[in-house]
C-alpha cells in the first residue's frame, strides 16, 4: 500500500470517529426504581418523601426527583434517559481524573433515600447502602427508615 493511501484512510477513519463521537446517543441516566419504605418492625410507612438522585459525572449531567409513599409505603419513579455524545463523556473522564485526580468521579451513579416525620433512611444490601451504577434497567429497594440521628 503506497504512503498517499494510507494517509487517506488515516484522515477517513479520523474523520468518522469523529462524526461518530459528536454524534448524541440516548442511555439512561436512570433506572425505573420502585421503592417500599418500612418502619423498624416492617410496617410501611405513608406519606414519607423518597428521592432519587440521578448523576452522570461523564457528562455533566445531573437531575433529583422526589415522590411521597403511599398507604402501602411505595413510591415509583420512572426510568430517565438522556442524550450525550461519546466524545463529550470520554473527555468528561479524562478532565474529571486530571482535575480531581484520585477522588474524580466518573460514569452514572444513582442512588435514593427517605426522610420526613423525623425518619430517615436509605437503602442497604449487604451491609452497604445500594447504589445504581449503569449495570440494570430496573431497581427495586426497601428502607427501613429510622428516627434521625439513630441511622447505622
Amino acid at each position: 500500500m503506497n504512503w498517499r493511501l494510507k494517509r487517506k484512510l488515516v484522515v477517513f477513519f479520523l474523520g468518522f470517529a469523529a462524526i461518530v463521537g459528536i454524534y448524541p446517543v440516548s442511555y439512561p441516566l436512570c433506572p425505573k426504581w420502585d421503592v417500599t419504605v418500612v418502619d423498624s418492625s416492617g410496617k410501611p410507612i405513608a406519606g414519607m418523601t423518597v428521592r432519587r438522585s440521578c448523576n452522570d459525572y461523564s457528562a455533566g449531567k445531573h437531575s433529583k426527583d422526589d415522590r411521597v409513599t403511599d398507604e402501602r409505603g411505595k413510591a415509583a419513579f420512572d426510568a430517565q434517559r438522556v442524550r450525550s455524545p461519546i466524545l463529550i463523556r470520554w473527555l468528561g473522564n479524562v478532565i474529571n481524573v486530571a482535575t480531581q485526580g484520585v477522588h474524580a468521579s466518573i460514569g452514572r451513579y444513582s442512588y435514593v433515600f427517605t426522610f420526613g416525620g423525623g425518619l430517615e433512611g436509605s437503602p442497604e444490601r449487604d451491609g452497604y447502602i445500594e447504589t445504581w451504577t449503569g449495570r440494570s434497567e430496573y431497581m427495586d429497594s426497601r428502607i427501613v427508615a429510622k428516627p434521625v440521628g439513630l441511622r447505622k
